[in-house]
């Protein structure tokens, strides 16, 4: 008994810290789960992307407003280590290429997944009036079966140079470290594209591959949307009118164009660790290696290889 009291307080305690005020309503979980999630007014934000794409800047830029809860990371959830959905997101995105974005069966089981990791956090973002949003870039490919379950969810797209992420990637070790990271890494799947050549690529063609899969994932589902539900932001554009745009989009007006340009002059989450040159500086091999398995999909984005 003194156990689940314990579990109550600290659990209080916890959400205390992540809202900072009281609830603005006790409205009964049941009720939360069986009709808020699916009504027009329950709209949380979700953003799409390879990671590494700006996702802690906008982390710390949105939470200045007083009117959205943002999750960048599980570190911020008290005791509940299996939200990074680490292998999860990797077992949707296996699924999802094998059987499609609309079949039943996956979305249903998906949902089950997203909804065990974080139905509690948004459960309490409402309850304190404010709107969920999530940078966590593992979300991304849960992305079909969150508008299942949340029909009025927003998504947002956010892309970077291929040559500008796979430089962070190898700074970062991707495919080739020991982090528990690379239990979620994709591969391609047998009977794809580049499956029997995989072995033979180097860090280069990995990451390069990892980039032009993720965005066309995001791309192929963000084409089963209405175009109202859904915001391309390219990080290379970084500008105040850009960001407003977003904001508009977001419908978040209590961040004015002051405190964005403070927090673009404000570096966060720079790559330390590590050491490869800028894209600019490759030789030619290397930068034919991004051509070869970005190009098809660059087009769209515009950027120089």
């Amino acid at each position: 008994m003194v156990i689940n009291y314990l579990k109550i307080v600290f659990s209080r305690l916890n959400e205390f810290i992540l809202y900072g005020n009281r609830r603005q309503n006790d409205l009964h979980e049941y009720i939360f789960k069986t009709e808020i999630i699916k009504s027009e007014n329950f709209n949380p934000i979700f953003f799409l992307s390879t990671g590494r794409t700006g996702t802690d800047f906008f982390t710390q830029l949105l939470s200045k407003s007083d009117k959205v809860q943002v999750f960048h990371s599980p570190s911020n959830l008290f005791c509940n280590a299996q939200s990074e959905l680490i292998e999860q997101g990797k077992i949707a995105y296996e699924m999802y290429i094998k059987y499609g974005f609309k079949d039943e069966r996956i979305n249903k089981l998906t949902s089950q997944i997203l909804m065990a990791a974080r139905e509690d956090l948004l459960y309490k973002t409402y309850l304190h009036n404010k709107i969920y949003i999530e940078t966590n870039n593992r979300i991304t490919f849960l992305a079909p079966a969150i508008k299942c379950i949340f029909p009025n969810a927003k998504f947002i797209h956010l892309y970077r140079h291929p040559g500008e992420f796979i430089r962070s990637g190898i700074r970062r070790r991707y495919y080739s470290s020991n982090s528990i990271h690379e239990t979620g890494r994709l591969v391609p799947l047998k009977m794809t594209k580049y499956f029997s050549d995989w072995s033979n690529f180097d860090e280069i063609q990995k990451i390069a591959w990892l980039w032009s899969e993720t965005n066309n994932f995001i791309g192929n589902f963000l084409e089963t949307l209405n175009s109202d539900d859904y915001f391309n932001f390219n990080f290379n554009h970084l500008t105040t009118t850009n960001i407003e745009n977003l904001l508009k989009f977001l419908q978040i007006e209590d961040i004015d164009s002051e405190l964005i340009e403070k927090t673009i002059n404000k570096p966060t989450n720079t790559q330390k660790a590590g050491f490869f040159p800028e894209y600019k500086e490759w030789n030619q091999d290397d930068k034919n290696k991004v051509i070869d398995l970005c190009e098809e999909l660059n087009l769209k984005y515009g950027y120089e290889l």
